[in-house]
């Protein structure tokens, strides 16, 4: 369905990527402007599909929401287009070779984000085992003799499993239903 780009309680997509959408008139302008020159560097290197949908109804590509933007009545009319956007299958492998051309970053394949997790253990896959187990923290840490904030300080990543005790929750998990 899209979003307004600032919205009625500015909460559209100046807010959702981070832009202020707390300023008025001209610097508001400037902020979404800015959004939209940095949309046209992001559709340069994932190649995503931007449209915008006018509440006339009538459809509108990307160099026309600029437009639209830019014109006299600026954000009140920019704020009658409903902004949508649609990204390729392949964004993620687009993204990632600009940013390994560039030098500044290397970003996982998708296959090896699971690798990097599971070697860690200090992920969210035991949080995801407790959900399917219908097990909470409380439980869980019971069960293990440890505290809550112990399995927390676990699933963020601020301390490791100490010894035999991931396996052992595991096993209570699967136990309870939420097969590993």
């Amino acid at each position: 369905m899209g979003y307004r780009i600032v919205g009625a309680r500015r909460t559209g997509w100046l807010a959702k990527c981070g832009y202020d959408t707390s300023a008025e008139g001209s610097k508001l302008r400037s902020e979404v402007l800015n959004f939209l020159a940095d949309l046209e560097v992001v559709a340069g290197i994932m190649g995503p599909t931007v449209v915008g949908f006018h509440k006339e109804n009538r459809w509108l590509d990307r160099a026309q929401i600029t437009e639209v933007a830019r014109g006299n009545a600026g954000i009140e009319k920019i704020e009658d287009v409903t902004l949508r956007v649609y990204g390729p299958e392949d964004y993620h492998v687009r993204l990632r070779r600009y940013f390994e051309e560039k030098g500044s970053l290397r970003l996982p394949a998708p296959g090896e984000i699971e690798e990097v997790r599971a070697e860690d253990r200090g992920d969210c896959r035991f949080g995801e085992l407790m959900s399917r187990a219908g097990v909470t923290q409380k439980e869980l840490a019971g069960h293990l003799d440890c505290t809550q904030q112990f399995l927390s300080n676990i699933a963020t990543g601020k301390r490791k499993w100490p010894r035999g005790m991931h396996e052992r929750a595991e096993a209570y998990l699967k136990e309870k239903g939420g097969q590993g």
